[in-house]
């Protein structure tokens, strides 16, 4: 089992883009998108250390812990959810691909609990584990 966390804001997987260069389209994914994904990257490297990656079935829990936004009121603040957009699965995408040293392929992930919350009791992040399943 691997347990890490990402202290960076979370950043939800935008709609790909596309740009027209010298009369041929080209896609990518915009800028902020790529460095958070190059930042979860770089911690899920640090936590396989020497390791391989996993080669069987994974249970992957993560749990996006976003900015609470000033306009919710302090008593509500201990308990507030986020409802608001970006959607849950968006964060999830950009998290998979990010995490993609872990494994061999995202195919390898057959349990996947997600979360978002308000980062209460510290800065924003993720907190992510993986698990190989027997």
């Amino acid at each position: 089992m691997i347990r890490f966390e990402v202290i960076a804001d979370p950043v939800a997987m935008p709609r790909p883009r596309v740009a027209v260069r010298g009369g041929k389209a080209h896609g990518y994914v915009p800028s902020h998108a790529s460095e958070a994904m190059w930042q979860i990257r770089q911690c899920a490297l640090a936590a396989l250390g020497d390791g391989e990656p996993f080669a069987g079935p994974l249970s992957v829990a993560v749990t996006a812990y976003l900015r609470q936004p000033a306009s919710i009121p302090k008593r509500d603040r201990p308990t507030a959810l986020p409802t608001r957009r970006p959607d849950l699965d968006n964060f999830v995408k950009c998290l998979l691909d990010g995490c993609s040293p872990l494994w061999r392929d995202d195919s390898q992930v057959v349990d996947l609990t997600a979360r978002k919350r308000y980062a209460t009791d510290g800065p924003p992040r993720w907190v992510i584990q993986v698990e190989e399943l027997p």
